[in-house]
């Protein structure tokens, strides 16, 4: 039967060809689904980790801290040991501005000691500021880990930022907690989807073979090379 522009078998083709790109749009949609969900799992499986670790260190951390709430306060800043908030933060920025001047290649220098953990700074030109040196100082914590010291023109707001580092132990375990259990559940919950396997692939091979038997069809009824190209510009490919 000659082709025709009116004929039935066209419409047919372009039902399945859309059929056929609806359905590999499915896979593909759900293909990228697994691959997205064991992409997170293996985010989840590092902050398992990681977590596990922190709770662990952040335990040492509140078993290892001084007290230094109201007149329990104590600091050293090289080898002399201060009790009151306000001597030890002028002494302390008086050693970190020795360590402004001088600058340091490597880590850190430690310039005091308070609540059991030491506390260093770092000096460094800016790449961006003309003659202006980037001080950071931080406090070692244990685990490698080491919280950020806000330091401003104000001693004693220094000296209340180590303090806030010191007090907010508890509330840093029970916020690792808190993610460890989310990362572990989405790790349980997940398992099951980052294997699911695409269960559309007979439907598409049906389709796929319905497309193709019917564009060799259409094609052996072509007259012109115009309705050759009609019918392959169309043909849906399974992926």
């Amino acid at each position: 039967k000659a082709l025709t522009t009116n004929d039935p078998r066209l419409i047919r083709f372009t039902e399945l060809k859309q059929e056929l790109e609806r359905a590999n749009r499915r896979k593909t949609a759900f293909e990228s689904d697994v691959y997205n969900t064991r992409q997170n799992r293996q985010k989840a499986a590092a902050q398992i980790e990681h977590y596990d670790q922190r709770i662990v260190a952040t335990k040492q951390d509140i078993k290892q801290r001084i007290d230094t709430r109201a007149d329990a306060f104590k600091g050293t800043v090289g080898k002399k040991e201060f009790d009151t908030r306000v001597d030890f933060g002028a002494a302390l920025f008086e050693r970190i501005g020795e360590v402004e001047d001088g600058g340091t290649l490597k880590g850190g220098i430690k310039v005091a000691t308070v609540g059991g953990f030491d506390i260093y700074a770092t000096a460094h030109k800016s790449n961006l500021i003309k003659d202006h040196t980037n001080v950071d100082v931080f406090m070692a914590l244990n685990g490698n880990a080491t919280r950020e010291v806000s330091f401003d023109t104000s001693s004693l707001g220094t000296v209340r930022s180590i303090e806030s580092i010191l007090h907010g132990f508890e509330h840093d375990l029970a916020e690792y907690q808190q993610r460890l259990e989310k990362a572990e559940k989405f790790f349980k919950d997940s398992k099951d989807k980052s294997n699911a396997k695409f269960e559309g692939a007979a439907e598409i091979a049906a389709l796929q073979k319905q497309v193709d038997d019917l564009a060799a069809e259409l094609r052996a009824s072509a007259e012109t090379p115009a309705q050759v190209a009609a019918v392959d510009d169309g043909p849906a490919m399974a992926q």
